[in-house]
């Protein structure tokens, strides 16, 4: 008997993993709150996914997304960078040295963020409506904390 032909159900294969379904909500501007922060290495680099949730009132209230930022190849964080801006609205200020850098600073406060819909995959091919998501593009104003 071929074990690989289409009719096969004895080569199918279950695993117990958790599915994780990325939220989608509309594009705009929403209220946010720090939630947590995640490093992962993806395609030959570190990413830092910080962790937001809706605090808008409304439909979309408590749903989490992220904010994906590049984590630097040397040891400074650059301020024109996304993490490097969010950094300076969490702080309030400049800060005094680019070289030591915490998750801390997000910790306790409000955000008004840009929400916009993921399109395509890491290589630039089109998402179904089924598979698209919401990211945070950008956190543009400190709210609260």
């Amino acid at each position: 008997m071929d074990t690989m032909s289409p009719d096969a159900t004895d080569n199918d294969l279950d695993f117990d993993l958790q599915v994780e379904v990325s939220p989608l909500i509309p594009d705009g501007k929403y209220d946010v709150a720090y939630v947590r922060s995640e490093k992962k290495w993806m395609w030959r680099g570190w990413k830092l996914f910080l962790w937001f949730q809706v605090t808008t009132l409304g439909e979309y209230n408590g749903v989490e997304l992220y904010m994906p930022c590049n984590l630097p190849t040397g040891k400074k964080i650059r301020d024109s960078s996304k993490l490097g801006r969010a950094w300076i609205l969490a702080l309030g200020q400049k800060p005094d040295r680019f070289d030591r850098f915490s998750t801390k600073v997000f910790r306790g406060k409000c955000f008004q963020a840009q929400v916009r819909r993921v399109l395509k995959s890491s290589k630039q091919n089109k998402l179904t409506p089924e598979q698209q998501y919401s990211i945070i593009d950008e956190i543009t104003e400190k709210v609260a904390g």
